[in-house]
Order: structure tokens, then sequence, then C-alpha cells
């Protein structure tokens, strides 16, 4: 069976850009001769919705997108992620729903069992649960059909005890030929090995293949990675697609009955966990610079590590052409320290600019001056860059302009304007797993830019210098 598979980036409440990626990505897997067609859970309308479920015509919206999308499906079938009505008069207001479409058609709609309510996820205040999975025959095939949380009952997943024994995937044993689950499973570190681990012994449970397709991209606070997964009926993995980006491909269970190591993988599917971290951090930036309408992004540059690893992100997630650098040195700003921040916006291809500040503190500490008389006095310079860094954007454009901040742990815990300056100075130390978490996302960022160098053949300074952890307000 050759299986589609079509991990996309679709935005919430985006109907009429999602319902055209969506075909989009249907009619490359057509052409590329696949069979079924699988697409995440509620890719029409993007996951998380949340309370835009509770807007008067946005169910009924959903509904009719879907529809629309239905009518462009052909004899290929494509399996949506969608949101369907209640129309019993009892329970939340629509169930989380799998459309399959074909010729035209929603022919059935299959229902989400299990709703998760905890972590991240609040979907029992929206939608109501199905009491069991469905099947579909189609040409001879039994298609199951589950919707992300129904296959996550394994032994090891803890949350499995919240749904009372209830099991859609041992509802589905020995009742179909192929299972399908339309995820939008959000990532976090580790979680890959768990996810491959769920997915092979599922297919071994129910004696059949297992077609998992997850949702990728950035949504509010969740990031989803994708990495969609088949495997055969053996539970090992023949199909696995990339890493925080958009991938649609079709996978031939045929082709590697006899050697499921000849399957695809594409080469971010289980990459090392730094990678998983870096390309996380990317993704997110340039998702919610696209997704909110900003076109670039002002960074203040130090010198030091933490802007350095930000202005590295910033140019990856939205091109060097688009993040402006800027320098606010004070008097007590050394000379390596500038340098390196000017050789950093180069060695990237940004735009650059540097505005001292030492006569703007100095004001401040002349102003100060009557309350700090005998007392040690603070040291205000950060605090004003922060406060002029967004003033550095044209009034025209500064709302689609995003300040970047690569403030400690420290820095970000404490206030960043006048009366803050009036506190006793005291060195509040930043924890050190945050020191070294930064330190190894800058060695990997190194590891994929020379922009962080010093030179061409040198050490680079600013992963050399040793990390000050200490804040002073």
């Amino acid at each position: 069976m050759r299986l589609g598979l079509a991990q996309i980036n679709t935005i919430v409440g985006d109907l009429t850009g999602n319902r055209q990626r969506i075909l989009g990505a249907y009619r490359s897997l057509v052409s590329q001769g696949a069979e079924l067609i699988v697409f995440p859970e509620l890719v029409v309308c993007g996951y998380p919705p949340r309370d835009l479920l509770f807007k008067s015509r946005f169910i009924a919206d959903v509904e009719q997108t879907t529809r629309e999308i239905a009518v462009e499906i052909g004899a290929v079938p494509a399996i949506i992620g969608y949101i369907e009505a209640n129309t019993t008069g009892q329970g939340r207001p629509a169930f989380n729903s799998a459309a399959f479409c074909h010729s035209g058609k929603i022919l059935v709609s299959a229902r989400k069992c299990l709703l998760p309510t905890y972590d991240v996820f609040d979907e029992d205040r929206y939608f109501e649960p199905a009491a069991a999975p469905t099947v579909v025959e189609f040409a001879g095939k039994r298609i199951g059909i589950t919707i992300c949380e129904d296959i996550w009952t394994h032994a090891m997943i803890s949350t499995r005890r919240l749904y009372n024994g209830v099991d859609p995937v041992a509802q589905l044993a020995g009742r179909c030929d192929v299972m399908v689950n339309l995820s939008a499973s959000p990532w976090n570190h580790g979680k890959g090995d768990v996810r491959h681990t769920l997915v092979s012994d599922t297919a071994r449970r129910i004696g059949c293949p297992v077609v998992y397709v997850n949702a990728i991209g950035g949504n509010d606070e969740l990031l989803f990675d994708g990495r969609s997964i088949v495997a055969d009926t053996q539970g090992r993995i023949v199909g696995g697609l990339a890493a925080f980006r958009e991938e649609v491909r079709m996978i031939d269970l045929a082709d590697h009955s006899s050697d499921p190591k000849a399957g695809y993988r594409a080469p971010s599917f289980e990459q090392e966990d730094l990678a998983d971290v870096y390309d996380a951090l990317v993704l997110g930036v340039r998702d919610y610079a696209q997704k909110t309408g900003f076109k670039k992004a002002l960074l203040g540059l130090s010198g030091g590590i933490d802007s350095a690893l930000t202005a590295v992100i910033a140019a990856e997630a939205l091109g060097p052409q688009n993040v402006i650098g800027i320098s606010l040195p004070s008097v007590i700003s050394s000379q390596h320290s500038k340098d390196d921040a000017r050789i950093l916006a180069q060695n990237l291809g940004m735009e650059y600019h540097t505005i001292t500040i030492a006569e703007t503190v100095a004001a401040a500490e002349q102003t100060l001056a009557p309350i700090f008389a005998g007392r040690p006095r603070a040291c205000c310079s950060w605090r004003f860059r922060i406060n002029l860094a967004p003033c550095c954007s044209p009034p025209a454009t500064r709302a689609n302009w995003p300040s970047g901040t690569a403030r400690s742990t420290a820095t970000c815990a404490v206030g960043s304007r006048l009366f803050p300056m009036c506190s006793r100075p005291k060195s509040t130390r930043c924890r050190a797993g945050s020191t070294v978490t930064k330190k190894l996302f800058l060695l990997l960022a190194l590891r994929k830019h020379r922009a962080l160098s010093c030179g061409p053949t040198k050490p680079t300074r600013i992963a050399c210098r040793p990390t000050i952890c200490s804040t002073r307000f």
C-alpha cells in the first residue's frame, strides 16, 4: 500500500490559507502515486484552536471549509483532521474528528476517543469524546482511524490512568488492515524515542502497519516537530519524515516488506538532541514572526555569548537581511566586546549600528546621585539598553519590528525601569545549569555557523571568553 504523509504547517484560524496548503499537499502526493493520504490532527483549523471554538461561527466555518476541501478530493482518498459540530444536543459543542474524503464527499467522520486535559492540553473543555474508534472499509482494506491521544495508552505512559481503562488501540485489535493516527503532538526534549516505541508497539499489538502523521510548526507557546512515522506489522520503522520541517512524502509499504532498513528516513528524523534544540529555536522564532506578521527583528549585540547565539538563531530563522543588530556601548564596555559584536554582524551579513549610551547613563546617574549618597552605586547601563532598543526602529514600521533580548536568568527576574535602579545593589547568581545550557547551545551553533568566529583561523573569542554569572542591579 502506498501511503501519503502530509506533514504540513498550518496557522490557527487561517481557514483559507490552510485549505490551500491541504490541497497543495494532496495534489503533490497524488502525483507521487499515493493510494491513501493522511493529514495531521485538526489540520483544517490549526491546533490548538482553543476558545475560537466558542465563537458563534467558527465551528460552522471549519465544517464548510472541510466540505470545500472534500469537493477537490478525487479518486485517492484523504483523511483530514477537522472540527465537527455536536448536533446531539448533549455534551460539549464539538467533536475532534477526521474526515474520510473521497470523490468529492466526506464519506465518514471518525471521532477522537481520548481527550487530554493535562499539561498544555485542555480538550475536555471543548470536545465530546467518542466511545470507540472508527474503521472504514475502502478498496478491500479496513482502515482504523485514531487521533493523537487515542494511541497514548502504552504501559509506559502514566497519563493512561486518566481514561479509566478505555483503550482505543485494544478496540482496534484484529479489526483493521492498517491504522492511521492523525496527530498534533507538541515537541519536548527527548520525546522522539517515546514516540518511536509507542508507534512500533502499537503496530505489534494490533498486527498491522501504523501510519502516524504529526503536525509541524509553532502555534502560540506550542512547537510541533513533525517526525511522522510509518511502522510495519512487526513494528519496524520503515518511514520517518523530517524534524521541524514540512515534508510531503509517499511511503510504499511493499518496498520495505523484505528489508525494512531500506525504508526512507529523513536526515533529521533521528538527529542529536542539541540539533533538535537548535532547530526548535529556529522554527519557533520563524513561525512566531511569520504567523504574526513581523518582517524584521532588531537585536542588541553586546559581543557576549547570549546575544551571539540569539543573532545566529534570528539570522537563520528570518534571513540575515531581515535582522538588524545594534551595539549600545557605555564607558564600561571593553573594546574586544565592541569588536566581537561588529565582527559577528559582519559574518552573519546583518545590518549593524553603534549607538553610544555613555552620556545617557551619565545623565541618569547624576539624576539619581542624591538617592545613592553614601551608598554603593548601582550599575544601570543594561536598563537603558533594554529601554532604548525598541526606539531604534522607524516609527512607520515599528509594528513590524520585534525586539529580541538575550537577557540572563537573573536579569529577566527583575524590573528594568527607574524604580529598580533605586534598589540596593546585590549579586544574583544564575543557576549553573543555565550557563552550561547556553554554552552547549553555542557550541552547536558554532558547528553550523562560522559567524561567531573572530577570524577564519582564530579560536572563537566569544565562546572562549569566561562567562560572568552575576547580574548587578
